[in-house]
């Protein structure tokens, strides 16, 4: 491991940036390809299970960084501080944000029963913006960093955990499915490890290591047959005019942690080059600091195109029109973020 040298420190921001400009987007394809979840046919139930598929690393890549920059927060700020920041980064917002979502649902039906009890309630339960179930996991991300934080030889302890977690977890749950297997697979789970806990211990773990040649290789492969697994299962398996198959809609089967760590180990090896470039370079790092304004904000953008009958089946709005949607929301987030007090609600 070498993180003392000047020059990969900055290649390592900037591959950091990549994934989650990378990431930021690829949660806005997922979101204009809602076709999928209603099984067209045809050309269209082929490209959506394509989007659906080859984005689905959106939210653990995010976990992933999430891990290899805030566990060594006490470098540079005490618990205290860490706290505060998160809480100025994330919990303002998504509390702000779902309050607007509350509000947005009542503009659309006037007669909805309000109390301070369902607004409590519709916050915690994500009840009228769906897409923001991403942060009661976060907030219990961020809960678990100062214990993570504290540990000794954080690589070779991280790396244990892991493993432990995608075995026990991500691989014996999806096992389960199979009555055979689930009647032989031991009852044993990894409470130090399992959930969504396991994407930043392999964010740190993957960041602060090298990967050599043959390592990518394999992490490459693994995550390329996992995400064709996934295509081709659900592809195949989903009746049409019945509901989706799900046996690979999980993010924390090993499917998806494959996937998830064949990206990061992917643009951790070639940001360098694409960062050679000066347009692409000043590209991601203008778009960077609006990626978490996108998350919060670009569905109502969704909201809208539905509203002025743009036609969210077609292709060229899941392509074409998911990055112009991308794009034009974090260029005008990032003219918005030079407005002080708005900085609380995209931070």
């Amino acid at each position: 491991m070498n993180t003392s040298n000047t020059s990969n420190n900055q290649k390592r921001y900037f591959y950091i940036s990549v994934l989650t400009v990378l990431s930021s987007f690829a949660v806005v394809m997922l979101h204009c390809n809602g076709i999928f979840w209603n099984r067209p046919i045809g050309f269209d139930w082929l490209t959506a299970n394509i989007i659906e598929t080859v984005f689905y690393f959106a939210v653990p890549v995010f976990f992933m960084i999430t891990g290899c920059t805030l566990i060594d927060y006490k470098n540079k700020y005490s618990t205290k501080l860490f706290f505060i920041r998160r809480a100025k980064k994330t919990l303002i917002p998504f509390i702000i944000w779902s309050c607007f979502s509350i509000l947005f649902a009542w503009i659309q039906h006037p007669d909805m029963k309000m109390s301070a009890l369902h607004i409590i309630s519709s916050i915690v339960h994500y009840k009228y913006m769906y897409i923001y179930w991403f942060f009661p996991p976060l907030f219990a991300i961020y809960l678990s960093i100062p214990v993570l934080a504290d540990i000794q030889n954080k690589v070779k302890t991280f790396t244990y955990m892991a493993a432990f977690g995608m075995i026990t977890f991500s691989v014996f749950n999806l096992l389960r499915h199979s009555e055979f297997a689930n009647s032989i697979l031991p009852p044993i789970y990894a409470p130090i490890c399992g959930g969504y806990l396991i994407y930043p211990l392999l964010g740190y773990v993957l960041h602060h290591t090298e990967q050599k040649k043959l390592t990518r290789i394999l992490i490459y492969t693994s995550g390329l047959v996992s995400t064709l697994v996934h295509f081709w299962v659900t592809y195949t398996y989903t009746p049409e005019g019945g509901n989706i198959f799900s046996l690979f809609k999980n993010y924390l089967h090993i499917t998806s942690v494959l996937q998830a760590m064949a990206v990061f180990v992917f643009v951790k090896y070639r940001a360098d080059s694409w960062g050679k470039n000066a347009r692409v370079q000043r590209g991601i790092l203008y778009l960077q600091p609006a990626a978490f304004g996108i998350y919060l904000s670009h569905q109502y953008i969704i909201f809208l195109m539905h509203y002025l009958g743009v036609d969210s089946g077609s292709l060229l709005y899941r392509t074409l029109g998911a990055l112009c949607i991308f794009l034009i929301l974090g260029c005008t987030i990032r003219q918005l973020q030079r407005i002080k007090w708005l900085r609380i609600l995209l931070p």
